[in-house]
């Protein structure tokens, strides 16, 4: 079951003034950390940095590692006190702030990142 969410980014606050804009329809969330943004679905402990979204560049998706809650559902983010804590179905799991950031090992070179995009539309203005 997913749910409508959007996310507006705006230099000074004014909603007349966005440059960038993601829209879901899957029921993603997302979480800025250390000025970084962070989105994911909440059904999957998949966790995505989005890359380019304050600036004139190129958006680029990277996943993120998500080596020790690959198994569980994952509810939030959050950064405190040089952690970030991941709430899962399975519990609560931290990951030093340095080693949130790391990528995902490359497989094959397959990428998840197409099918994770399905249901979320990107775009900076």
């Amino acid at each position: 079951m997913g749910g409508f969410r959007e996310l507006r980014v705006s230099l000074d606050a004014s909603q007349e003034n966005f440059y960038f804009t993601i829209t879901s329809t899957n029921n993603f969330k997302f979480r800025v950390i250390q000025d970084r943004l962070v989105i994911w679905n909440p059904n999957f402990a998949e966790f995505y940095e989005v890359e380019g979204y304050k600036a004139d560049e190129e958006l680029v998706v990277r996943r993120l590692n998500n080596e020790g809650v690959e198994f569980t559902k994952l509810n939030d983010i959050a950064e405190f006190n040089g952690k970030v804590y991941l709430a899962t179905t399975q519990g609560l799991f931290s990951k030093s702030l340095e080693g949130f950031w790391d990528s995902f090992p490359e497989q094959d070179g397959v990428s998840a990142v197409d099918d994770f995009m399905e249901g979320l539309d990107m775009r900076k203005f």
